[in-house]
């Protein structure tokens, strides 16, 4: 509650290609987005209704294995 964004950043030197998509309480998906260029950092509106997130690469695992940095923004 209260969060207006989602920030996601890689470790340094990692990049990947970012899947992120947004749930109601019910896990009806509100949002969904996709990347398929190489990112070190997205940044995300979170949608009206959203509780959840789901954070993932669209390739492989790999990708994300060493960790990412998630932030929420209240503004």
């Amino acid at each position: 509650e209260g969060g207006k964004g989602l920030e996601i950043i890689s470790r340094v030197g990692q990049s990947w290609h970012p899947v992120v998509v947004f749930y109601d309480k019910s896990l009806n998906i509100v949002e969904y987005y996709e990347f398929n260029e190489k990112k070190e950092r997205v940044v995300l509106p979170i949608p009206t209704g959203a509780v959840y997130a789901k954070i993932k690469d669209y390739y492989m695992i790999e990708n994300i294995k060493k960790g990412l940095r998630v932030y929420l923004h209240s503004d």
